[in-house]
């Protein structure tokens, strides 16, 4: 599994989960060598980028179009990657404004608490 991006004029577009079998069918020379890789494929070209491994370490590696020779820098999709979950979280976690009556009075750990909530051991 990991992350796929399309980059082209200056824009990176939304981050899409290919799964392991997708991942296999990508060259080891556009991924990124993190546990859950990131592969960027260059909008113009309809190709995916080579992944340059900076000297330095880490945010200091990019992808690079071999056709076009457009680059991006591996920090660009980690901000990508950190404002989408970010995203995500504030819209589908549960606010303590949220939280039941019940929950309140309870005084468990909300929104954490289903597991030791006698409510929930139907």
């Amino acid at each position: 599994m990991g992350f796929e991006f399309i980059f082209g004029n200056k824009y990176l577009g939304k981050s899409r989960f290919i799964s392991d079998k997708e991942m296999d069918k990508i060259d080891f020379r556009n991924r990124n060598d993190d546990s859950i890789p990131c592969v960027v494929k260059c909008f113009s070209c309809g190709i995916y980028m080579d992944y340059k491994k900076g000297d330095r370490g880490i945010f200091d590696s990019y992808w690079v179009c071999p056709s076009c020779k457009r680059k991006i820098k591996e920090e660009a999709i980690y901000n990508k990657l950190e404002k989408e979950n970010e995203y995500w979280l504030k819209n589908n976690m549960p606010s303590l404004n949220d939280e039941p009556e019940c929950c309140i009075a309870c005084g468990g750990p909300w929104p954490y608490c289903k597991t030791t909530c006698k409510i929930f051991d139907a």
